[in-house]
């Protein structure tokens, strides 16, 4: 919908921020600059034509913060409330089984990167990761890197220990993709609140990722995964080190992770949330 569309409604509108875009210019994610051009002009008609005051959810408290700081979205009314994740299609399965209907080596130590697209989008940190993983194989010559969604050009010119599984279109194989990883990465510089952590940590397995936006909100470090510091590429890979020479810990913070999914991003729990904001919402009308 266009700017001037989303204007002319007239019911109550919840919006859900899966970036930056209503509330900045031109931009799904800024970072902080402000050009003079388009950007600026785009922000001024989300001023000139959004008069109307939106209930707005966040799915993390950094993006929240953003919102309120900006001069869109500075009255809104905003409250944090996650994405949630289908528990009954992503849970725990084994990881040998996974492994083999993926066709994978069953004794490797596999690092997954769940990302559609993800390796030509420069804020996913794939070539930060490839960097840490060398290091990691340095140390764990076994260790592998599995790429798990669509990828632009393929991976054929990549190395041998990076494989692929594609485009995968069904939540039974993406659970297989989760189950087939020791531990899964989100090396994001910048995302707000991605599916891969909250699907990985359904799915029993733990993340490790550089703590960024609202990434570090779902992670609970050295509880249920690992937390870097952003673009610590060294620290990246001792974390990712860490976890696959702990096969103990990364099965206490495997159940951990579940345990954390079943509190807080089942959907009964996020679905009564969005009811009781919008039956508040409409009471106010």
């Amino acid at each position: 919908m266009s700017i001037e569309q989303v204007a002319a409604l007239r019911a109550p509108i919840v919006w859900t921020l899966h970036d930056m875009w209503p509330f900045s210019g031109t931009q799904h994610y800024s970072d902080g600059t402000t050009s003079l051009g388009w950007d600026s002009l785009t922000r001024w008609r989300k001023l000139i034509f959004w008069r109307r005051s939106f209930t707005v959810v966040a799915p993390s408290n950094w993006i929240a913060n953003l919102a309120r700081e900006s001069c869109v979205f500075r009255h809104a009314d905003i409250h944090v409330i996650p994405n949630p994740v289908p528990m009954e299609n992503f849970f725990p399965v084994d990881s040998v089984s996974s492994r083999m209907t993926l066709g994978l080596p069953t004794r490797a130590a596999i690092v997954g990167f769940v990302s559609h697209m993800g390796t030509q989008n420069g804020l996913k940190g794939y070539a930060e990761l490839v960097q840490a993983m060398q290091t990691v194989r340095s140390q764990i010559p076994e260790s592998l890197l599995l790429v798990i969604g669509k990828t632009n050009q393929g991976l054929d010119s990549s190395p041998g220990w990076i494989s692929g599984t594609g485009w995968i279109k069904d939540d039974a194989l993406m659970r297989s993709a989760y189950g087939a990883c020791d531990v899964v990465v989100v090396p994001s510089k910048q995302d707000n609140a991605p599916q891969s952590v909250s699907e990985a940590a359904a799915c029993g397995r733990p993340v490790v990722a550089f703590e960024v936006g609202g990434v570090g909100e779902m992670i609970l470090h050295e509880k249920t995964g690992l937390l870097v510091p952003r673009g610590n590429i060294a620290g990246l890979a001792a974390a990712i080190t860490q976890a696959l020479n702990g096969p103990v810990a990364l099965r206490k913070w495997g159940a951990a992770a579940r345990q954390l999914a079943d509190d807080r991003w089942h959907p009964s729990v996020i679905g009564q949330k969005y009811l009781d904001l919008y039956n508040r919402t409409l009471d106010r009308r």
